[in-house]
């Protein structure tokens, strides 16, 4: 009973601290600076937070999930400091294709303080669906000709019909005794595609960020590694903080890589040295490809 006792008071000391850090933040707003969209329309989206000068404000990018919407360019603002209050603010423009009356979105910011992060959710935004297709009125002219025209007979259809129940047979039997080897095959094939097409873009944006640094390119470079391992892994990468990234792969060197990617991309940092970060991030995708590709070469 007393060891009970000290369990009950450990979660509960450590979910208060949880809420008491929440309230230590003040909430992001976030609004859409229309009341209405269409399908597919374009449209934008605030997100303003106002904090203390001493905090590290983070804002989420183009890999985040913005469900039920579909992420299209952001545009971030400078920190502002005024009267020791500072502002961050970001512009998304974002699309869905949801048929839904009210479409609702919640975003974070994260927060580092102490070697840890905290993440701080706005209120939903909401906006309504507008649809554009209308009821059309009955018209004689639009109505079918339903009628019906023989055709002759030329094709041997018992024949065809035999021929393809013989060929699925076959076809069943060889997937039956050769199925792990066809899907590893198949998967294999794949998977090489991917990792040719990672490394064209990967490098492509490596060059273009050493011959004009900028922290668009640097964010579709870490946005494309985390997609290709997410991809390659079937592991939520894209919603992994820095911290949770490099506990999953367990490499301390992740830490720092991505830890400088941050600083350049939120910091404005964009003028140094990332080469050894670039080429240690894109020597972890490349050995868990050879890792994926052993070990289904090996089934």
């Amino acid at each position: 009973m007393r060891s009970f006792s000290i369990i009950l008071l450990i979660v509960v000391t450590i979910f208060w601290g949880k809420i008491s850090a929440q309230n230590d933040f003040s909430q992001p707003k976030l609004r859409f600076f229309k009341d209405s969209l269409k399908i597919g329309e374009p449209i934008k989206l605030s997100l303003v937070y106002e904090h203390k000068p001493s905090l590290e404000v983070l804002m989420p990018d183009s890999a985040f999930d913005y469900s039920p919407f579909e992420f299209i360019s952001k545009q971030y603002f400078h920190t502002k400091t005024k009267n020791n209050l500072s502002k961050d603010s970001v512009i998304y423009k974002l699309s869905s294709f949801e048929i839904k009356p009210i479409l609702s979105l919640a975003l974070p910011v994260y927060i580092y303080q102490e070697g840890d992060t905290a993440t701080v959710f706005s209120e939903d935004a909401s906006i309504k669906f507008k649809e554009e297709i209308v009821s059309l009125a009955p018209n004689d002219s639009l109505r079918v000709n339903a009628n019906l025209v023989l055709l002759n007979n030329k094709f041997n259809y018992p024949f065809i019909g035999i021929s393809l129940v013989i060929l699925g047979i076959i076809a069943l039997f060889v997937f039956i005794f050769f199925r792990k080897k066809i899907m590893a095959r198949y998967n294999l094939y794949f998977i090489e595609k991917d990792y040719e097409s990672f490394i064209s873009k990967y490098e492509k944006l490596t060059k273009e960020y050493y011959a004009a640094p900028s922290v668009s390119l640097l964010e579709e470079q870490l946005s494309i590694w985390k997609k290709y391992l997410q991809k390659l892994e079937k592991t939520p990468y894209s919603t992994l903080t820095t911290k949770e990234i490099a506990k999953y792969l367990n490499q301390n060197q992740v830490t720092s890589s991505l830890q400088n990617y941050d600083k350049a991309i939120y910091g404005g940092y964009i003028k140094e040295d990332l080469t050894n970060s670039t080429q240690y991030l894109f020597e972890i995708a490349k050995l868990k490809f050879q890792s994926k590709q052993n070990e289904l070469r090996n089934i």
